[in-house]
């Protein structure tokens, strides 16, 4: 997988699949902490993926045995994205290699310039400045 939208193809987590969309279903699981699955739809949602998208990138991650589907504790009806131990341990190598690279890209940057990057990019991501993708406008 190449690390995170980080100079790709220069510092890489040498395991299946090649795109951002599979790191991504990876590592947002792990983002959200044990027992490491998250719902579809929410993935979907988080990363900015179609359905369709989601789906086509779980099914490349569960045949290497990265990622399972089961059923949805809380909704019979429905199904969860679970990280196997090899999938958790494949989120925990790309994001050190990520976080490696990230580290590579910022260092000969003034302490000031990396300051403000990281204050403007706080700014776009909080809650009270985040677009609705689905609505095309400020929530």
């Amino acid at each position: 997988m190449y690390v995170h939208r980080v100079r790709p193809g220069q510092t890489r987590v040498p395991e299946p699949g090649e795109t951002t969309a599979e790191f991504d279903v990876i590592v947002s699981p792990r983002r959200a902490g044990a027992p490491y699955r998250q719902k579809p739809s929410d993935l979907s949602r988080s990363l900015l993926l179609s359905t369709g998208g989601t789906s086509s990138v779980t099914n490349q991650l569960v045949r290497p045995g990265l990622v399972v589907r089961e059923p949805d504790p809380g909704d019979g009806r429905g199904t969860q994205i679970r990280l196997t131990l090899e999938g958790v341990e494949l989120a925990e190598r790309a994001v050190a290699a990520s976080a490696a690279a990230h580290h590579e890209h910022w260092a000969n940057l003034p302490t000031t310039a990396v300051a403000q990057a990281a204050e403007s990019l706080r700014a776009l991501t909080s809650p009270e400045t985040a677009v609705d993708m689905t609505k095309g406008r400020s929530r």
